[in-house]
């Protein structure tokens, strides 16, 4: 991953975020964005963005490189998150979702439609996280395997942290290609057969095998014939950070 942009929101929820991408500013060829939208009312708490930027600039102390910065004054974060993404070459946007305790199976409007209009993989942070201490990460596999640059990014996080990977797959053969990669890279990799994916069992899973986070495509939900669409329900119930790969 070269490229990664922060959204910056809530303060809390952001620094959150800001901590969970922490390792990856620690490579060389990686570089990060944060990225403030703020509403054009002269109500707009502007001083309380750049508190949150200037504490978020200092958990990257350590980083490579220093974090650049963009503020912008518009009121549709999302539309201004995804016209930026559209105009400049990321490979990861961070977002840190809002607390959810008044409405549980709500993952809030701005998400939503950063969701439905982005077009790089999202690196979603719930608001009471929960992470796992194993070693591990849940990659959902529906359909295809992962698209190369996806693939090759997992791989090089789990050489990086030291991670293992449990692949939810259909079948063995699903997943053949990513675990042959995988083992040439010494990788330990072990596929669960799933006869038919919902957010209940992939959180099931993911809580039982306590993973760091989870990898899910954004389209897993194309055959799901629930009204609420399977990714953002799972992003409405988990407890861990889930990247979701477009």
């Amino acid at each position: 991953m070269r490229r990664i942009l922060l959204a910056v929101g809530q303060a809390a929820t952001t620094l959150q975020t800001a901590r969970q991408i922490r390792p990856w500013l620690r490579e060389r060829d990686t570089s990060l964005t944060l990225m403030a939208v703020v509403d054009s009312s002269p109500l707009s708490p502007l001083s309380e963005t750049k508190r949150t930027l200037e504490q978020v600039e200092a958990i990257f102390t350590d980083a490579a490189e220093k974090p650049g910065i963009i503020v912008r004054v518009a009121k549709e974060p999302a539309a201004e998150i995804c016209r930026e993404t559209s105009h400049n070459q990321y490979d990861l946007v961070a977002i840190g979702l809002r607390d959810r305790s008044q409405n549980q199976a709500s993952i809030g409007s701005t998400c939503r439609q950063i969701l439905n209009n982005c077009t790089v993989p999202l690196f979603i942070i719930p608001p009471t996280l929960h992470q796992g201490i194993t070693p591990q990460i849940l990659i959902v596999m529906d359909g295809e395997s992962p698209a190369q640059p996806i693939a090759d990014w997992m791989i090089a996080q789990c050489q990086a942290q030291k991670l293992n990977a449990i692949l939810y797959a259909a079948s063995l053969e699903q997943s053949a290609y990513l675990t042959g990669q995988m083992a040439k890279r010494q990788i330990r990799a072990q596929t669960v057969i799933h006869s038919g994916l919902s957010a209940d069992n992939i959180l099931a899973l993911s809580q039982d095998r306590r993973v760091r986070w989870i990898v899910v495509p954004a389209d897993v939900d194309r055959r799901n014939p629930s009204p609420i669409p399977l990714v953002h329900e799972l992003l409405a119930k988990s407890s861990c950070p889930v990247l979701i790969q477009p």
